[in-house]
């Protein structure tokens, strides 16, 4: 070995004398040499590109194409002609309305718009299930009052007519559901009103009965008649009984025979009298004994008839309720439900919405260059591997 070797041996940095040096180097990644074996490798780039992109064109060419038509349905919310209907339009309102996607993505509604439009002789074998994920697509626009139906077939004007079809049938169903609510509502109000009318006309029925069979007016005529009879008789005792203590008097007073009459005359008027006050009480005990008996009548009378009163108020209370709420339940039917409308019923599409070539051959570039970059990588990587392995193990010029 030569000095100058000697001196290079001696001033090699330690580090570089440790054994394992080489594969540590290797091991390192050098972006400058990596673009530079990059670039000497560009002709690969550019078979692989050019192959994938003719590639995705004959393949997309080769696709059968399919078309998609979108019919458009506006949700509006129960607000009808009453302010008091209006619903505030909110995110959380405007969330909700994603209900109505499943009116139009019901498996019985995509049924029957096959058997409609007659579709299941192109589509047999397939089930229900996946045949509808293949063609129908239902979706809310987000923050919005919009709901779209999409159809997707090889025949465009069979998926124009797929998804009109779906998009009216939705809205009929909607209106269904609103009317046979309305109806199921009307018809328990109008149960209600009709038997508060029965009640009501039963209750005047019992009433005016009662009254033609049980007349109190007449008994409370013939109370006051008694009544003035009785105060009479009882006016025509105090006068009799008057005239009796006169009569006595006078007799008692007989030895003055200028002012008084003959003791005869003053015994017959006493005794005349005293058959009158008999006759008079006689009377008056008759008249008190028809005033209670007619009063007690009377008095069941009245609780009868204040009972049928009272029966009569409530059921007409009962049937002016049942009336209210029968005439709410009609004027509020416009505020029960949210209206659909078919806005756009869609239009038979010109250019077909499957297979996508633009995207695809987008892709297959993107997917030539990503395994180009591997394939260099690799290469890369590879090479040096070899190139640690072929160096000796201490590092000398």
């Amino acid at each position: 070995m030569t000095l100058k070797e000697e001196r290079r041996v001696t001033y090699e940095p330690i580090e570089q004398r440790a054994p394992g040096f080489e594969h540590k180097r290797a091991e390192s990644f050098d972006v400058v040499e990596f673009l530079g074996y990059a670039r000497g490798r560009w002709r690969t780039a550019l078979i692989s590109s050019t192959v994938g992109v003719l590639l995705a064109a004959a393949a997309t060419a080769m696709l059968p194409h399919r078309y998609t038509a979108t019919a458009s349905i506006l949700i509006e919310p129960p607000a009808g002609n009453d302010p008091r209907g209006a619903t505030a339009v909110s995110p959380i309102y405007l969330e909700s309305l994603k209900t109505y996607e499943h009116f139009a993505s019901a498996d019985t509604l995509f049924a029957q718009a096959l058997t409609h439009l007659k579709l299941w002789d192109a589509h047999k074998g397939e089930s229900l299930e996946s045949l509808k994920k293949k063609v129908l697509r239902v979706s809310k626009l987000r923050d919005t009052k919009i709901l779209e139906i999409s159809a997707t077939l090889k025949d465009p004007v069979k998926a124009q007519a797929l998804a009109e079809y779906i998009a009216r049938s939705a809205v009929d169903l909607n209106r269904s559901l609103n009317d046979q609510s309305e109806h199921e509502l009307s018809e328990q109000a109008q149960r209600f009103r009709d038997a508060a009318s029965t009640r009501l006309r039963k209750a005047e029925q019992a009433r005016s009965h009662f009254l033609a069979q049980n007349p109190i007016v007449y008994l409370e005529d013939d109370r006051a008649a008694s009544l003035k009879l009785r105060s009479q008789v009882q006016s025509d005792l105090s006068y009799a009984r008057a005239e009796l203590a006169q009569y006595e008097a006078q007799l008692a007073r007989r030895s003055d025979s200028t002012t008084a009459a003959s003791p005869a005359t003053l015994r017959q008027g006493i005794v005349s009298e005293h058959a009158n006050i008999s006759a008079l009480e006689q009377q008056a005990k008759e008249l008190e004994g028809q005033l209670a008996k007619n009063a007690d009548l009377l008095e069941r009378r009245k609780q009868e008839r204040d009972g049928l009163d009272s029966e009569l108020g409530a059921a007409r209370a009962q049937f002016e309720s049942a009336s209210t709420k029968a005439n709410d339940i009609l004027s509020s039917s416009a505020f029960r439900g949210e209206r659909l409308d078919v806005i756009d019923p869609g239009v038979v599409p010109q250019k077909p919405s499957s297979p996508n070539l633009p995207l695809n051959i987008v892709l297959a570039f993107s997917l030539s260059v990503v395994g180009w970059l591997l394939y260099v990588t690799i290469g890369f990587s590879y090479s040096r591997l070899l190139q640690a392995r072929q160096a000796p193990m201490y590092g000398t010029e």
